[in-house]
């Protein structure tokens, strides 16, 4: 297993377990806890909310998700790779933020922490490989 996989792994064992809650424990706060724990950037310090509504309003103002994590990252360069960030569009929930693992994105929705086939993937950050 490389190093990029066992840091995802260990930050899955440190993330907070808690019911799911806009600007604590929502798809995009996963994402920033993955990343910082790979790379130690915190991408997302800059971005405070705390409820759906604040979040929607940040999205928007960056014409999507896409454009969001732009902002933060660059251009998407889709790299394929574990540890890679992503945002998905899946049918019945609409865009949402994860993290790439082997074949799947993991990601968290209001059900809890989730894997999710990489086919719904629309961009992707090779932000871990920089």
């Amino acid at each position: 297993m490389n190093i990029i996989a066992n840091k995802f792994l260990s930050s899955l064992n440190s993330w907070d377990r808690n019911e799911f809650q806009y600007g604590i424990t929502d798809c995009c706060q996963f994402a920033s806890h993955v990343v910082k724990e790979i790379t130690g950037e915190d991408h997302a310090a800059k971005f405070q909310y705390g409820s759906e509504e604040e979040a929607q309003r940040i999205i928007r103002e960056h014409n999507g998700l896409v454009g969001l994590i732009s902002s933060l990252l660059g251009e998407p360069n889709k790299a394929e790779k574990d540890g890679d960030v992503c945002v998905l569009f899946i049918p019945s929930i609409g865009e949402l933020l994860g993290v790439r693992y082997k074949d799947n994105v993991v990601c968290i929705t209001e059900k809890g922490l989730k894997a999710v086939e990489y086919k719904y993937v629309i961009s992707e950050w090779a932000i871990c490989h920089q």
